[in-house]
């Protein structure tokens, strides 16, 4: 993007781009248009807590953040990687950055923006700053959901508890993870339910070990899943495993992508004392997401 463009600049992480990042995002395309400038989002690639020896998952990964702004309608997005030159910066410094970057005439931010070296700058400083080097400043307040303030924290501790419905109202859509499916023990196949074992990007967030009906994309075509994220202590398993049984489904889809969303929680993964009881609950499992399944195509036809 020239220098020359005039952009409004939305500043953050938006780690899941959830409604309240959706809200602020929509709000920047839209001042965008009104003074017919550009929309930009300046973010990073990492999580800053990274650059201080902390390695929080993520809700989404780098490409599925880009695609998101991308939809909602973002001109051009600037990501770097968050280092300790950044880190560093003071926040008069980290906003003089900005400005020899882009001919920036306005920012937005969410009400609770921190930046700047020991996050010492806030959406007030950037106020004050604006109305010395002479752009606007757009704050956007909290959006509440479920009497709760939707952020991308709380999002991540609801996943990691496996309210992964509660998630995807803050999120706007289903919490998913994108992988390709690789071969494992073929355990699943020797009790009547073969499994795609997904292997996901490691950055991001696992939902909490248990059973959880999903969606399951392949290709162009929707189907129901039984997901088991855990280690399968039934037949000795020794390292997390996310397993989907994919209802009618027979291909082989070893060595492809597979996205799996999180609809809801069934149950805690249980270590059974046999294989048939196993096969047992998971006949359950698979009933559980048929009814579902039926439900939701019912609505549709409503």
């Amino acid at each position: 993007m020239s220098k020359t463009q005039p952009v409004i600049v939305a500043l953050g992480m938006f780690d899941g781009i959830h409604i309240g990042h959706r809200a602020l995002l929509c709000h920047t395309c839209k001042v965008a248009k009104q003074n017919g400038w550009q929309s930009a989002v300046y973010t990073f690639y990492n999580h800053p807590k990274s650059a201080f020896g902390a390695e929080p998952k993520l809700l989404s990964t780098v490409e599925e953040r880009r695609s998101a702004l991308l939809a909602l309608g973002i001109d051009n997005i600037r990501m770097e990687t968050f280092d300790s030159s950044i880190a560093l910066l003071s926040p008069q410094a980290f906003v003089e950055r900005l400005l020899s970057e882009f001919d920036m005439r306005a920012v937005s931010v969410g009400f609770n923006y921190a930046f700047g070296r020991n996050r010492q700058g806030s959406a007030h400083t950037l106020q004050t700053l604006g109305e010395k080097y002479g752009f606007k400043v757009f704050v956007i307040q909290p959006i509440t959901l479920m009497q709760e303030t939707v952020s991308s924290t709380r999002i991540r501790e609801l996943i990691e508890n496996g309210q992964v419905s509660a998630a995807s109202k803050m999120l706007c859509a289903p919490y998913s993870l994108t992988g390709i499916v690789e071969e494992n023990r073929h355990i699943g196949a020797s009790l009547g339910f073969p499994t795609a074992n997904l292997k996901p990007s490691p950055d991001k967030l696992l939902p909490k070990e248990g059973v959880y009906i999903t969606n399951v994309f392949h290709n162009t075509c929707a189907y129901t899943g039984v997901t088991n994220i855990g280690r399968n202590p039934t037949v000795a398993g020794k390292t997390t495993t996310i397993e989907t049984h994919i209802l009618n489904f027979s291909q082989s889809i070893y060595g492809q992508e597979l996205k799996v969303e999180f609809i809801e929680r069934l149950r805690d993964e249980t270590c059974f004392s046999n294989r048939h009881e196993l096969a047992e609950q998971i006949k359950r499992d698979a009933n559980a997401a048929l009814i579902w399944q039926r439900k939701k195509a019912g609505c549709r036809l409503a």
